[in-house]
């Protein structure tokens, strides 16, 4: 549930999943780190927004084994 996520939770977010609007994305499935969110319950626009995963996640975290070794 949502509301047991807890600041340093990692979280895997599946395509067409709803999520909190102040997660930060560190992987992408598109190679190059794009993403497309809908912001439709923000602002009611329906269009998709085109957000870039940083380039310091894109060169640390080049797989999901990268990203499991975060939770120790």
């Amino acid at each position: 549930m949502w509301k047991e996520i807890r600041v340093g939770n990692v979280v895997r977010v599946n395509d067409g999943e709803m999520i909190p609007a102040d997660m930060i994305t560190l992987q992408s499935s598109d190679p190059k780190g794009v993403l497309y969110v809908e912001t439709k319950g923000l602002d009611g626009e329906t269009n998709l927004k085109i957000k870039n995963v940083h380039k310091t996640f894109l060169e640390e975290f080049k797989t999901v084994n990268d990203i499991s070794k975060l939770r120790g």
